[in-house]
């Protein structure tokens, strides 16, 4: 189901949660990938129109994000409805 039944999110407590557990990891403050950096509300904010593109590939496309695959549809979703929201922190 949905990362927030109710359907709004915010970044503290939604969305630093996903990238925590699918993003970071490669895209932290002191190890950013390709130079792309999310550790913060700000960064993500500014960066979020790549953010959009690279995760609604689908596995196995070039440039996917996560590497490893496509992550749960409403984990997409649920960038998609913060973008959508005016992204609140």
């Amino acid at each position: 189901g949905p990362v927030n039944p109710d359907g709004t999110y915010t970044y503290t407590a939604d969305i630093k949660l996903i990238i925590d557990q699918e993003c970071i990891a490669c895209h932290g403050a002191t190890n950013a990938a390709a130079g792309y950096d999310i550790s913060t509300y700000e960064k993500t904010v500014s960066q979020i129109t790549l953010l959009l593109e690279r995760i609604d590939l689908q596995t196995g496309q070039a440039g996917v994000m996560p590497v490893a695959g496509r992550m749960a549809e409403e984990k997409i979703q649920a960038f998609i409805d913060w973008m959508d929201q005016g992204m609140p922190e």
